[in-house]
Parts: C-alpha cells; sequence; structure tokens
C-alpha cells in the first residue's frame, strides 16, 4: 500500500493568500452585473406618478420597479405615505422608497 494522503484544500492556499482572489473574483463578478440607471421621459414621469398617486387614494396594492446599487429591484405594497416635499414613497412595511428610484409601476 501506498502512504499517500491527500492535503485538501491546503495545496491552494498559497494562490489564494498572494492576492486573496476569491474576494477579487467576487468583486469583479458584482461590477460586471450592475446596469445604469434607465432614463425616463417626461411623459413616463407623468404616468408613474399618476399610477402612484391613484394606487394611494384607491388604497390598491402596487408593484414598484426601481433602481438600486445597479440593479432593477421591485416591490408589492400598498403606498401608506406620499412626500411631495422630498419626494418619498412609504410603503405599509415603511419602506421608503425616492420618486428618482422608480423606473416602473404596475397596478395589481
Amino acid at each position: 500500500m501506498s502512504d499517500y494522503k491527500d492535503r485538501g484544500m491546503m495545496k491552494y492556499q498559497p494562490f489564494d493568500s498572494l492576492t486573496n482572489s476569491l474576494a477579487m473574483k467576487h468583486e469583479l463578478q458584482l461590477k460586471k452585473n450592475k446596469i445604469t440607471k434607465p432614463t425616463l421621459s417626461e411623459d413616463q414621469l407623468e404616468q408613474i406618478d399618476l399610477k402612484i398617486k391613484e394606487a394611494y387614494y384607491n388604497n390598491d396594492s402596487i408593484k414598484i420597479y426601481y433602481y438600486s446599487n445597479g440593479k432593477i429591484l421591485n416591490i408589492i405594497n400598498k403606498i401608506l405615505k406620499i412626500d411631495n416635499i422630498k419626494k418619498i414613497i412609504v410603503l405599509n412595511d415603511n419602506t421608503k422608497i425616492f420618486y428618482k428610484q422608480i423606473v416602473k409601476v404596475e397596478n395589481i
């Protein structure tokens, strides 16, 4: 029989310790997946504002697509408050979304 002992992941540790390649790889992957914020026309902004106010006054659920950290995220909830001075929408779960983050709105 041979006296072979597998060192497992120990053999790869010198490569990771030089540049911390795993963290760099993860950071590069995040940068690669980021997108730029879409620009909206005045008509689109007016439609978004109209749908938000309609959902607020009718107490309907609404699906909001918003831009955050290079991604387009969405949330479904009811609107608790619209702050026109600060340009913020407060949802029932106290999530705050700025008007300038909103990309698309759908009434549900």
